[in-house]
């Protein structure tokens, strides 16, 4: 995971080395050591979504286009899905889970959960 820095490039054959969160909702320090993006806060009804990370998917953008993530969070809150994930050429971000569609190392849709 030498190429791999807080929220910059990661190089494609790295993808799978990215720090993500499994299994338990995020705290303040997993956004800071790079696991998480966000931290839903005051939500009784808030838990993880049981999956398998990171995973690869395509964010399907408002233009129509896509772009391939890395997912590294995904959390549920009241009746929504939501997904924390980095771009492969730096940054991150947060989606609604019903706008990716989990792919494997071939680009081929795959069911996310585990």
């Amino acid at each position: 995971m030498d190429g791999i820095t807080l929220w910059g490039a990661v190089p494609m054959e790295e993808w799978s080395e990215v720090p993500c969160l499994r299994g338990r909702t995020a705290v303040e320090a997993d956004v800071a050591a790079g696991r998480a993006v966000f931290v839903i806060q005051g939500n009784d009804h808030h838990g993880p979504i049981p999956m398998s990370l990171p995973h690869l998917a395509y964010l399907e953008r408002s233009d129509g286009s896509a772009v391939l993530v890395i997912v590294i969070q995904a959390e549920k809150a009241g009746d929504k899905n939501y997904i924390g994930y980095r771009l492969l050429d730096a940054g991150n971000g947060i989606a609604l889970m019903d706008d990716l569609v989990f792919v494997n190392e071939m680009g081929e849709p795959v069911e996310p959960h585990v």
